[in-house]
């Protein structure tokens, strides 16, 4: 607020001083934590969006290059391929989920 003191007299000031110092203990304890989460919300769906977009880009680049390069034109033979890749991991995944203990 301001940098010199109200005099001792001037109660006034005195409480405006004090209201104001109570407002930015009360925002510092609650605005200023939400905001913390909100931002870290915020960044968090955006690195989750780009996460999933390079992700779905592999893939078709992967099913692409097999079907052009090593399968000679048959999309059959990459979607099965790529098929059985995502079935081993799901099942793997699957296994330790489900612990035997």
């Amino acid at each position: 607020m301001t940098s010199e003191p109200a005099p001792r007299d001037d109660w006034a000031a005195q409480l405006t001083e004090k209201v104001g110092q109570v407002v930015e203990l009360v925002r510092d304890h609650t605005v200023r934590p939400v905001q913390r989460l909100v931002r870290a919300a915020v960044f968090g769906v955006l690195a989750f969006s780009v996460v999933v977009f390079v992700i779905v880009a592999v893939i078709i680049g992967v099913v692409r290059l097999l079907n052009n390069e090593v399968f000679d034109q048959r999309v059959w033979a990459s979607y099965l391929l790529i098929g059985g890749i995502f079935v081993v991991v799901g099942t793997l995944i699957s296994r330790m989920r489900h612990s035997r203990s």
